[in-house]
């Protein structure tokens, strides 16, 4: 069960449009009350964030620097870790945002880093961002897991603020 909360703003960065629908889709059907934005990339969310107040932001960790343009090459290379820059950036610069992290990938490494397993990183980044980031959910388009872990956080938020229960 989730609960309502009207008049809110959900940032959601996310690069991916299959999953980005899929995230968007499942909020809109709740019918929480949230007014979702979206960015394709760490400059786009950057710009949103400077630009207007969110209460949740809803992260995907690997994203493209730039928005990759559909008739242009270029866009800005992929960034296995690019959602930690959007979360420093947040931290920073909206800490009243409540930073959710979603991903699709059990696993990563990057350049000079060591692999990591994803609860290697929800640990990692739940330490580095103690107090600040929400959680970190596993996303997968073949089971509903996700939806149920996004209702949990998003409910705890809600009542927290103070939200009517549906």
């Amino acid at each position: 069960m989730i609960s309502t909360f009207s008049n809110a703003r959900l940032l959601l960065v996310e690069d991916d449009i299959p999953k980005r629908k899929a995230i968007s889709s499942y909020l809109n059907e709740k019918n929480i009350g949230l007014s979702i934005d979206t960015a394709e990339s760490l400059s786009t969310a950057i710009k949103k964030v400077g630009g207007e107040k969110y209460w949740i932001a809803i992260i995907d960790m690997s994203i493209p620097t730039y928005d990759i343009l559909k008739d242009k090459e270029g866009g800005g290379q992929p960034q296995n870790f690019g959602g930690t820059e959007v979360l420093r950036f947040l931290e920073s610069e909206s800490p009243e945002t409540y930073p959710i992290v979603i991903t699709q990938y059990k696993e990563f490494s990057g350049p000079g880093m060591r692999f990591k397993s994803l609860d290697d990183l929800r640990n990692d980044l739940l330490e580095e961002f103690s107090g600040f980031l929400y959680d970190v959910i596993y996303y997968s388009g073949s089971n509903g897991d996700w939806k149920n872990d996004l209702d949990e956080v998003i409910d705890n938020l809600i009542k927290a603020a103070g939200g009517d229960e549906k």
